[in-house]
């Protein structure tokens, strides 16, 4: 059976780790999520492994120099990359892979699968978009983990990255958690063709 990537993608601050935790809690085994690595520094409740893979920058521009990543980007300052032999593994066991990346990760790794011969599944792409930059601002200062200079970083890279949202397959336009949940869900079975739990 082959397997498909699924790819969300959308500003800093858009709610992508809550939809994507939510679809691994409920597709998994089915559906398994690719951990990037990052040189960025753990917020309180990431987990190692499980969230990202932490790792210095002297580590990383060494597996950048061993072909170890598929894509990397620098973003804020930090790198963040998807490993080659990780992803590789999962796309073996023919498994639907799950990513949770920014718009520059997932134009690149929309280009190399489209050209790989190792890959020969289905890629869907998926982009989270805000109803206004105010809106996504507001997220931003709730949330709580980013300094004020962060901030207004994230909100001028959003305005660049929702420019480019048409290159997605599917765009939904966020607006509260479970709408949003449910919007990327439906997509996801449908390109999938797998039936939801009972």
């Amino acid at each position: 059976m082959e397997s498909s990537v699924f790819l969300i993608s959308g500003p800093a601050g858009i709610g992508k780790t809550t939809v994507c935790d939510r679809l691994i809690k409920e597709f998994h085994p089915h559906l398994t999520r690719v951990v990037s690595a990052t040189t960025r520094a753990p917020r309180e409740e990431e987990v190692e492994g499980v969230d990202y893979y932490f790792i210095n920058k002297e580590k990383f521009n060494s597996l950048i120099y061993s072909n170890g990543f598929l894509e990397y980007e620098k973003i804020h300052g930090n790198y963040y990359g998807t490993l080659r032999e990780k992803t590789l593994q999962e796309l073996r066991n023919s498994k639907d892979v799950l990513f949770n990346i920014d718009v520059n990760g997932t134009t690149s790794l929309q280009k190399i699968l489209r050209h790989c011969d190792f890959y020969k599944g289905k890629l869907i792409s998926v982009f989270l978009y805000p109803s206004s930059i105010e809106e996504l601002k507001n997220r931003l200062y709730n949330r709580g983990t980013d300094k004020e200079e962060d901030i207004c970083i994230r909100l001028e890279t959003a305005k660049v990255e929702i420019t480019a949202m048409n290159l997605f397959d599917y765009q939904v336009k966020s607006r509260q958690r479970e709408n949003d949940y449910q919007s990327v869900r439906r997509i996801y079975l449908e390109e999938s063709r797998i039936y939801p739990r009972k």
